[in-house]
């Protein structure tokens, strides 16, 4: 595969973070192991956040698939009640986010190459680290289109 052809992981984790600012509900994209995230960092501004981790790939003769484990999360508020409110607006932010994947609204380089099959299971969560973030999390597979030919290897 051509470093930047559409389909490969640089291309889908681009069309994320792309989508990501351009949500008005968004505001930072973060993509790598969770652990190697500087939550602390991450002041309030930079929160809602979209994070992705590439879990790993499945390459068949005519397919090819990565995992990814994607998470919408912004910082836990202090009270049960305002911590509902949170977790519901998070799954609108979420459902948004799936919704792209499975549609490319806007990414004209992933219509009919990159699909998600449906339904999505989510998770809510609460995870403490620095900082305790509340949302949704899930894991997907994106599938394409994927060409097993000996020709394309580099001599």
């Amino acid at each position: 595969m051509i470093p930047n052809e559409p389909n490969n992981l640089y291309t889908i984790v681009k069309a994320l973070e792309t989508f990501a600012t351009n949500h008005k509900q968004i505001n930072a994209f973060e993509f790598g192991p969770l652990s190697d995230a500087d939550i602390a960092k991450l002041s309030a501004a930079k929160h809602p956040l979209l994070h992705a981790t590439c879990l790993g790939a499945d390459i068949d003769e005519g397919t090819a698939s990565l995992d990814f484990q994607i998470m919408v999360a912004t910082m836990q508020p202090p009270d049960l009640e305002s911590r509902m409110g949170v977790l519901s607006n998070m799954l609108y932010v979420f459902k948004d986010v799936i919704a792209f994947l499975k549609h490319h609204h806007y990414d004209d380089s992933f219509v009919n190459r990159v699909t998600l099959e449906l339904p999505v299971s989510a998770e809510s969560f609460v995870v403490k680290l620095d900082n305790q973030l509340v949302g949704w999390s899930t894991v997907i597979t994106l599938s394409f289109d994927n060409t097993n030919d000996l020709c394309l290897i580099p001599d």
